[in-house]
């Protein structure tokens, strides 16, 4: 059971029902345990402000993830039905898996590249914060700071080869492509022996010794049969 919240390039984005209880607990545990702890001193509703956006921010990076994968499909012109966030995070509804491993591998990685790269912003904007000395400076930090943190996780964890994974699915496209690699060149030297072995008996004869031409050239032609009249003139001297 899931809800329509929009569409991106063609993509419905939906939220399923299990959303609203992993949201709940994510903003209670920052809002009760992991900013009052980072940052001490600040109100209750501070907090959970904090807790709030935080679990806002976690969901938008779980958007982002699955809909990088989704753009690149699109890319290669694979039809991507929906993207679905619920209580594990979230998942792209890619019509069909390429069979192209360098296809395959362009879809996984960008995932993490996301991730990775959103936790670089993140955490640029939490150095710029924490230099900051303007009332609320620290809510925005300790967000920004939850947003790198939460970003890197993102990207490490689903870089485990396992699949289904997006390193379980780097791994397999990049296993396949060096199979693939090692197929061709294999038929590569298989043909190319195959078309010596062809040119062979034409081309043997360019580079052996003229002598030894020579002598199978005699070998190979005729006997001709002398008539006694010819031997005698033959034998008569001059």
């Amino acid at each position: 059971m899931s809800i329509q919240i929009g569409r991106i390039k063609g993509i419905s984005i939906r939220l399923h029902f299990t959303l609203l209880v992993v949201f709940s607990l994510v903003a209670w545990t920052l809002a009760m345990s992991f900013m009052p702890q980072l940052f001490p001193g600040l109100t209750s509703l501070e907090y959970w402000v904090m807790g709030i956006a935080g679990a806002i921010l976690l969901f938008a990076s779980v958007l982002l993830h699955e809909l990088s994968h989704s753009i690149i499909a699109l890319k290669f012109g694979i039809k991507v039905r929906q993207i679905i966030l619920f209580i594990f995070g979230g998942v792209s509804d890619i019509e069909e898996e390429t069979r192209n491993p360098r296809k395959e591998f362009e879809i996984a990685f960008a995932g993490p590249a996301t991730s990775f790269i959103l936790s670089a912003i993140f955490a640029a904007l939490w150095l710029i914060m924490s230099s900051a000395a303007f009332q609320g400076a620290q809510v925005f930090e300790g967000i920004m700071l939850y947003g790198a943190i939460i970003n890197a996780l993102l990207g490490a964890f689903n870089l485990l080869p396992a699949f289904p994974l997006d390193g379980g699915r780097i791994l397999r496209a990049a296993l396949v492509g060096r199979m693939k690699r090692d197929f061709d060149r294999a038929n590569g030297h298989r043909r190319q022996d195959r078309h010596s072995n062809i040119l062979r008996p034409h081309g043997a004869g360019l580079f052996c010794d003229p002598h030894q031409r020579l002598s199978q050239r005699h070998l190979a032609a005729p006997h001709r049969v002398v008539s006694p009249e010819r031997s005698a003139i033959l034998q008569v001297p001059v």
